[in-house]
């Protein structure tokens, strides 16, 4: 079946290959009915009003969390409905947080998402309970043997995500359950977001005290999350919000709330949502998660497969390791940001970034990577597309005649301080780059830049001689001095788009000139790739609380002094 033709956002970009399911899904036909129908029907606030359509829209909510707890093997008064599962983890991480103290420890995992890892900071700084994490094992599933070790008596809180959204990689739950379940007496919290519209998913078999996920990632609207939570853990859970339908009584001095669930339902809360969300499920389940699976993983594997024969494709797979539909990868001298906007113009739609998994992406030793992930609605098509994006995507236009040296070996970045004028961002940063340019240009260098695009484009031996011969004849004449000069600015341009890329990634740069040029040149032996030192640029993520500058007002020149206007 073309099921790409359920879905109405295709008639309206006919050429798109859309390959960030992993995001948020597309919403087939079925769904934006089911909303426009209740909205022209039945709108009204839910659980307050006793006349019809206010009935009706109450009706409907609470079939939508029928329909939910049947979807993943739970109760109706198990379920509860938030505004997406980043407000649902933070729900539980504050409730946790009215029992926690200094001497009990909370363990996620490494390849969490940041919605499950920073409540979690928030909850350790106002506890004082230790934060734990789960890594890795060779083949990207968690080190069982790390997690093990990281259990004890002290441990109140186990929270991991079951895909994970960066890599797709699908983590064994009921071994992870078994392992937390033996060593110690830990709730234990699942994120499903990307999981539940892959596979099937029952918190009985699994066996988790929470679960969350978000509509918009199972063919649902935006705006409406879900949370299980088992029945005789309800009362021991805390609201996140206070207000509105959550509210059973208010005196002046103090509050009651209501039972179950729906005292974690505070405000007005989206029938519309829940609606789409129910009509989302019916989708699924008509399909069959199975059959969805097949189709997902066979574009999935097709996918490696074309990705494998590119030569400059890192891709970060594993193999004999079950995952959900996704693949991360990145090409080789070329920004991941760069890459989508090229993947774009071929209509590719990719995810590039850190995905909200800096953690994760450290661990990895990258700053950030491409993602690309398939749906129902993806065909082979979509993934030549890709391919071909991929294939061609540009390094830079005209000569380079510069590298960017990335210096990571901890020991060498010890022995750039000093050459670094004892500047320690250099030791403490992730990663140093160096931009280091052409020591000259000369003919050999410019023709082989020309010969190589020539043969690749299949033109005649000296297509580009009148050209290249004009460039020998402004650059090649020029001293040494002003040779350099001239590559040594080109070098800035991509500086500047680094450093503009690290801001938007939240990751810190600092652009520096203050070094021993010649000394750098000989600890990395440049004079041997013909290159020269001209800046170098540390960067790594803040540590807030050893930044003396962190909280300091920025100091530039006022704008009427910094801008000259010529009119």
């Amino acid at each position: 079946m073309d099921y790409k033709s359920l879905f109405p956002i295709f008639e309206e970009h006919k050429e798109l290959a859309y390959l960030d399911s992993a995001a948020t899904n597309q919403k087939p036909e079925k769904v934006i009915k089911a909303i426009d129908e209740y909205n022209r029907r039945f709108n009204a606030s839910p659980n307050r009003g006793s006349y019809g359509i206010s009935v009706e829209a109450t009706c409907l909510y609470n079939q939508a969390k029928g329909k939910v707890a049947k979807f993943i093997g739970a109760r109706s008064n198990e379920i509860t409905f938030v505004k997406s599962s980043t407000e649902g983890l933070n729900l539980l991480a504050n409730s946790f947080g009215y029992d926690l103290k200094k001497g009990d420890n909370i363990l996620i995992g490494i390849t969490s998402h940041h919605s499950n890892i920073v409540p979690w900071q928030q909850v350790k700084l106002r506890t004082g309970a230790e934060l734990r994490y789960i890594y890795l094992d060779e083949k990207g599933e968690f080190d069982y043997k790390d997690l093990e070790s990281k259990l004890d008596e002290n441990t109140k809180v186990v929270s991991f995500s079951h895909g994970v959204n960066a890599t797709g990689i699908l983590h064994n739950v009921e071994k992870v359950v078994k392992l937390v379940r033996e060593k110690s007496s830990a709730k234990i919290i699942l994120d499903a977001c990307q999981s539940v519209a892959h596979e099937k998913v029952d918190v009985r078999v699994l066996d988790v005290d929470y679960l969350v996920f978000s509509a918009h990632k199972i063919f649902g609207p935006v705006g409406i999350g879900v949370v299980y939570i088992k029945e005789e853990l309800l009362e021991l859970t805390h609201p996140l919000l206070f207000g509105g339908d959550m509210i059973e009584f208010v005196e002046e001095q103090e509050a009651t709330f209501r039972e179950g669930t729906q005292k974690f339902e505070g405000g007005t809360q989206s029938v519309e949502a829940a609606v789409g969300l129910s009509a989302a499920i019916d989708f699924v389940e008509k399909i069959g998660l199975e059959n969805i699976k097949k189709i997902e993983l066979e574009l999935l594997s097709y996918a490696i497969e074309e990705l494998k024969k590119l030569s400059f494709v890192k891709l970060y797979h594993y193999e004999g390791i079950e995952k959900t539909p996704a693949i991360a990868f990145n090409i080789e001298g070329v920004h991941p940001h760069d890459v989508s906007q090229f993947c774009d113009f071929h209509n590719v739609a990719i995810r590039t970034g850190h995905h909200c998994a800096q953690p994760l992406m450290k661990y990895m030793g990258i700053l950030s990577c491409c993602r690309a992930s398939f749906s129902i609605y993806n065909k082979k098509e979509d993934i030549d597309k890709l391919v071909e994006a991929a294939r061609l995507a540009p390094t830079s236009s005209g000569l380079q005649p510069f590298r960017v040296l990335v210096v990571s070996n901890q020991e060498l970045k010890d022995k750039m301080v000093p050459i670094a004028m004892n500047q320690q961002q250099v030791a403490d940063c992730s990663h140093v780059l160096v931009f280091a340019a052409w020591n000259r240009y000369s003919a050999e260098r410019i023709d082989s830049i020309y010969d190589f695009t020539t043969e690749e484009r299949g033109l005649a031996k000296g297509f580009f001689g009148a050209y290249t011969d004009k460039l020998k004849s402004i650059y090649l004449p020029q001293d040494e001095k002003e040779n350099f000069e001239h590559i040594a600015r080109q070098t800035y341009i991509a500086l500047a788009l680094v450093m503009a890329q690290a801001a938007e990634l939240k990751i810190d740069s600092t652009p520096m000139e203050g070094f021993y040029n010649d000394q750098l040149d000989e600890l990395l032996n440049l004079s041997s790739l013909g290159l020269k030192s001209v800046s170098i640029l540390p960067v790594g993520y803040r540590d807030a609380s050893a930044d003396w500058l962190v909280n300091m007002k920025k100091v530039r020149l006022p704008k009427e002094e910094f801008v000259i206007e010529m009119k």
